[in-house]
């Protein structure tokens, strides 16, 4: 799902049911579903709490349940009143479970990370923007990958390594001086499987670090 949010209804007997709450990402949904019930609506809640009612379930878990959005979990309770929901993290317990194919595809993700960090680690030198060597990174990450990431990157060098969050623009990129850390967080995607992978290297000369960093 690339805006809004997504559903699936998923009944131990009967069809499931998978709903997006974008209309112009239907017929994507569509395209990459296994359920032969995709569609649009605006709230999965009301959607979903009719269907539950109509089937009368009585108990429905709710899968990472604290996440779950309040605009469509109050409607669906007002719809489906005899139902009983439960907070339960089933499909993360599910996901641990790998098949020989998925370990295949994460060590290929792990294969994207690896390329992007030795990509960034050779763009990094005295003089060298943050820009410069998070490009270099960014640019490896999709060319053994995917274009969309398996989360957002974090690549910054000197002082701004030390909020574990920032990525540099064009505009004040800080430019690198020997002694200064580099940091590479980088999360690639392969097939919808992601990788994982956080590494920092020092520009110019290790003499320079500060001993308090070494």
């Amino acid at each position: 799902q690339w805006f809004g949010s997504c559903a699936l209804l998923f009944p131990l007997e009967g069809e499931p049911v998978l709903v997006t709450d974008q209309p112009w990402d239907e017929e994507r949904a569509k395209e990459i579903s296994l359920f032969e019930n995709t569609h649009y609506a605006e709230n999965f809640g009301i959607e979903f709490g009719d269907l539950i009612a109509d089937r009368g379930f009585k108990s429905v878990g709710i899968d990472n349940w604290f996440i779950f959005p309040a605009i469509h979990y109050l409607p669906l309770v007002e719809k489906s009143p005899d139902a009983e929901f439960k907070g339960t993290m089933l499909l993360e317990q599910v996901y641990k479970v790998k098949t020989p194919k998925e370990l295949e595809l994460h060590r290929k993700a792990e294969g994207a990370a690896m390329a992007a960090i030795e990509a960034g680690f050779d763009a990094v030198d005295v003089g060298v923007t943050e820009y410069e060597f998070a490009l270099a990174a960014e640019h490896a990450l999709r060319a053994h990958g995917e274009l969309e990431l398996g989360g957002g990157s974090i690549i910054s060098g000197g002082a701004n390594t030390g909020t574990g969050s920032s990525i540099p623009e064009h505009e004040d990129s800080y430019v690198m001086k020997s002694g200064d850390w580099a940091l590479f967080d980088i999360c690639p995607s392969y097939a919808g499987y992601a990788g994982d992978i956080c590494r920092m290297i020092v520009a110019g000369s290790l003499d320079d670090l500060d001993p308090k960093l070494r």
